[in-house]
């Protein structure tokens, strides 16, 4: 049964820590573009609130192809270490950028980089506070049985 509610939970985890690793990083990128430009007006509550779902589902869709290669190996190897899933994030993000940039899309210049970086960077951590931080179906099984053991019991010191 404990099996069975570890699985049930990956399946809750996962896709609510990759919505919220999403609309952090949109806005850590919202924070940082006005920080950098501020002669640009700050949007509304009403008009954010109201673009905020199809901006969320039009970027999760496409940094989700790249990111989900990473969450799906962290996910079989048990990777849990917060530095793997920034680094999912930052690789997720600009190399949705380049092929965003590659399309037309988007153009990449030198003041593009850092809000695309930030924004990478704040999506792999609320993800991995949500999800990555428990991340794999199986315990991880890279030490062995005795080792396992031997750092469960504690050991005396030795007497001189």
């Amino acid at each position: 049964m404990d099996n069975l509610a570890r699985l049930l939970l990956r399946f809750v985890l996962v896709p609510l820590g990759y919505v919220c690793g999403g609309a952090a990083g949109l806005l850590a990128l919202a924070f940082v573009s006005h920080a950098r430009s501020p002669d640009i007006p700050a949007l509304p509550v009403v008009f954010f609130v109201s673009v905020m779902s199809l901006v969320v589902a039009v970027q999760l869709s496409a940094v989700g192809l790249v990111a989900f290669v990473g969450i799906l190996y962290a996910e079989r190897f048990a990777i849990r270490g917060w530095q793997f899933h920034m680094g999912n994030g930052f690789v997720s993000a600009w190399l949705t950028a380049a092929g965003l940039h590659v399309a037309g899309w988007f153009a990449i210049s030198a003041q593009s980089l850092l809000p695309v970086s930030v924004a990478g960077l704040a999506a792999g951590l609320i993800y991995w506070r949500i999800a990555g931080s428990t991340a794999g179906y199986f315990r991880p099984m890279s030490r062995s049985a005795a080792r396992r053991a031997a750092a469960v019991t504690p050991v005396s010191p030795p007497v001189p």
